[in-house]
C-alpha cells in the first residue's frame, strides 16, 4: 500500500517542477508594473490597419490580427523612495506639473493643451508580441530592456541592441525596425 501513497505525491512534485520553468517568451517574474500598451493595442503595421499583412505560410494565408507591447518595472530595487502610496523604486516615481490631467492610459495633458505619454517606470523590460491567424499564434517579435523619459522611449532588443527606433506622439508609440514598423495606441489594462 505504501507504493500507492507515493504515486500521488510524486505526481504533485513532477507537476510543480514542470510549472516552475519559464519559457523564453514569458514576462519577467514578479513585475511591479503591468501593461501600458496592452493586448490588441497594435493599430497599424507598415502603414496598414489591422488585420493586415497577409502572407502565405505552408500553403495557408496568414494575417496579422493583433499585437501587444508590454512594459514591466523592476521586481526588486535598492533605491527605495517612500511615497503616499508606499515604498517604490526611484525609477517608478514620476512627477507631473501642477494642473496636468493624467488619463487612465497614461496620457498627460498639460494646461497649455500639449500632451505626452507617461510610463510607470523610467526603466525596465519589455516584450513586443504579435498575433497571427487563421490559427491563433502569438509570436514574440522582440524582448529586452527599455528606458523612458518625457518624449523619448528607447527599446534595446536582447538579441540586437540597435534593431529598433521608437517615437512617441500623444498616446501613440511607433516602433520601427529595418523590416517593419509597428504603431501601438496606449491602453492601460491590468
Amino acid at each position: 500500500m505504501r507504493t500507492l501513497e507515493t504515486i500521488p505525491t510524486l505526481a504533485v512534485v513532477l507537476l510543480a517542477a514542470g510549472c516552475g520553468a519559464d519559457a523564453p517568451t514569458d514576462p519577467p517574474p514578479h513585475p511591479t508594473f503591468g501593461h501600458l500598451v496592452a493586448r490588441d493595442s497594435l493599430t497599424m503595421v507598415d502603414g496598414s490597419t489591422l488585420p493586415c499583412c497577409a502572407d502565405s505560410s505552408g500553403g495557408h494565408e496568414v494575417s496579422l490580427t493583433g499585437g501587444t507591447l508590454h512594459f514591466y518595472g523592476p521586481a526588486s530595487y535598492t533605491d527605495t523612495v517612500y511615497t503616499p502610496a508606499g515604498p517604490m523604486a526611484r525609477e517608478c516615481v514620476q512627477g507631473v506639473p501642477n494642473g496636468a490631467h493624467i488619463a487612465i492610459n497614461g496620457l498627460v495633458t498639460l494646461p497649455d493643451g500639449t500632451s505626452y505619454l507617461i510610463f510607470g517606470c523610467s526603466a525596465g523590460t519589455y516584450a513586443l508580441v504579435v498575433t497571427r491567424q487563421p490559427f491563433v499564434v502569438e509570436d514574440t517579435v522582440s524582448e529586452g530592456a527599455y528606458t523612458w523619459k518625457r518624449d523619448t522611449l528607447t527599446l534595446v532588443d536582447s538579441g540586437d541592441p540597435r534593431r529598433f527606433h521608437t517615437s512617441l506622439a500623444g498616446a501613440m508609440v511607433t516602433v520601427s525596425a529595418p523590416d517593419h514598423q509597428y504603431v501601438f495606441e496606449a491602453v492601460r489594462r491590468y
